[in-house]
């Protein structure tokens, strides 16, 4: 799905390597089976709070500033951080 920005939907840039959500360690009495949480699975939690703490005076300001894309010459954008590609996310819904 294409949006005024010529980006696609943003599901692509999610990482779709398997995850580890709970392994099996031995102990003394026996093997304990144990949770996970990733710090993937922490970032994907905590999106609600973060979509909230947005200004969005500045946010509107970003998205009405970006060029409208053309085929001829699409918007660019690279997203440099560790996390899981949430603002590039935000940017595509506007």
């Amino acid at each position: 799905m294409l949006n005024r920005h010529n980006l696609c939907d943003g599901d692509q840039f999610r990482a779709t390597a398997p995850r580890l959500t709970s392994m099996t360690v031995p102990t003394q009495s026996g093997p304990v089976t144990t949770t996970i949480y990733s710090f993937i699975r922490y970032l994907e939690a905590k999106r609600t709070v973060d979509d909230r703490a947005l200004n969005a005076f500045v946010w509107q300001t970003l998205a009405n500033e970006l060029p409208a894309a053309t085929a001829e010459r699409p918007l660019r954008v690279l997203e440099v951080g560790a996390g899981i590609g949430t603002m590039v996310e935000r940017l595509v819904g506007q």
